[in-house]
C-alpha cells in the first residue's frame, strides 16, 4: 500500500492509502436505502440488528476469514440517492447461497482506504464518513460510486476502543 497523505478536518485523522484490490466475493443480507433514510429511519441500524439477533454469520459457508463486511453498492448517484447495503463475510464460491441472502461479487477496483480513529467503533465509523463526504465536497476525492465497504476484522472487535477501515471506489 502507497501511503498518499494524513488529513485532519476537525478533530479527526485519518490515514489514507491507496489500493489496486482483486476480486472477491460476498454473502449476506441486504437492504436498499439512502443516507436519508439511514439517518431518519435507522434502518442500517435495524438491518445490523437483524444481521446479530439472527446470527447470519453462522449461515454464511465457506468464509475467507472472520472480517465481516458493510458493502454499499448499486448507487442511484451519488452520496445523496439510494444505494444498497450487504453487511456479511467474503466467501470463496456464489454457489450456495443460503435463502434470503445475496451475493455479489465486486470486482477488482482502485480503491482509497480509510481508517477511522482509535475509540468507540460506530463514532468512528461516522465521523470518516463525514470526513469523506466533506472531501467529496472539497473536490479533494473523486469517488466512482462502485463497490464501497466498510472493514470489520479483529481490530475492531473492541468496540470501544477499536478501529475499522472504509474502502472508497475512486477513478483511477
Amino acid at each position: 500500500m502507497k501511503l498518499i497523505h494524513g488529513l485532519t478536518l476537525g478533530l479527526l485523522m485519518s490515514i489514507m492509502t491507496s489500493r489496486a484490490e482483486s476480486t472477491f466475493n460476498i454473502i449476506g443480507i441486504a437492504l436498499r436505502t439512502s443516507n436519508a433514510a439511514a439517518f431518519t429511519q435507522g434502518n442500517i441500524g435495524a438491518l445490523w440488528q437483524r444481521f446479530f439477533t439472527e446470527s447470519i454469520s453462522s449461515k454464511i459457508t465457506h468464509k475467507t476469514d472472520g472480517a465481516l463486511l458493510a458493502l454499499y453498492y448499486d448507487f442511484e448517484t451519488d452520496k445523496d440517492g439510494l444505494y444498497t447495503i450487504l453487511l456479511g463475510h467474503r466467501v470463496t464460491s456464489l454457489d450456495q447461497i443460503p435463502d434470503g441472502m445475496t451475493g455479489v461479487q465486486v470486482p477488482a477496483q482502485k480503491t482509497v482506504i480509510f481508517t477511522t480513529p482509535q475509540g468507540p467503533v460506530t463514532a468512528g465509523i461516522v465521523q470518516t464518513w463525514q470526513e469523506i463526504w466533506n472531501l467529496e465536497d472539497q473536490q479533494k476525492l473523486s469517488r466512482v460510486y462502485g463497490f464501497e465497504y466498510e472493514l470489520y476484522d479483529e481490530r475492531s472487535y473492541d468496540q470501544n476502543n477499536g478501529v475499522a477501515e472504509i474502502h472508497i471506489s475512486v477513478i483511477e
